[in-house]
């Protein structure tokens, strides 16, 4: 099966591969971080409650509502705007939270053939020491954009 692969803004994420990209680059972002924002991404639009959210990011497991908010936090740090006063994630406050920024499904195969998503594996957030190959189903991460390997 073809890894889900989502398109918002300047971001590209892999949930499969754990793996979040910013125009090519891969962000940091923390484990739990990166699951809730595919359910986020998933659903966007959606309000989802935040009981929902946590019993689909910890599964059988009891979490406080803190850390859904610290983990929101962490997303937002990566994914905001520095000089935005709005959010890719609105807040219900009571309810939940809903990601409002327009959410496409990008063709893996597509992504792959794009230079600016091809990453070095030492710079790959998740399973680093991994060596990827060009393929339908798996993220090149062996060679950096064309223009950064001049300088």
């Amino acid at each position: 099966m073809e890894p889900r692969c989502f398109s918002f803004g300047p971001f590209v994420l892999i949930p499969e591969r754990q793996l979040l990209l910013k125009e090519g680059s891969p962000v940091r972002v923390g484990t739990r971080a990166l699951e809730i924002l595919t359910v986020l991404v998933e659903r966007w639009g959606e309000l989802l409650d935040k009981q929902k959210i946590i019993s689909l990011v910890w599964t059988d497991t009891f979490v406080d509502e803190s850390n859904l908010k610290v983990n929101i936090a962490a997303i937002r740090k990566a994914i905001d705007p520095i000089d935005s006063k709005s959010s890719c994630i609105v807040t219900v406050i009571g309810r939940g939270y809903r990601f409002v920024e327009p959410v496409k499904v990008v063709d893996m195969d597509a992504l792959i053939g794009q230079s600016k998503y091809s990453v070095y594996a030492a710079d790959c957030p998740h399973k680093a020491n991994r060596s990827w190959t060009e393929s339908s189903s798996n993220l090149v991460c062996d060679v950096r954009e064309e223009r950064q390997r001049s300088i």
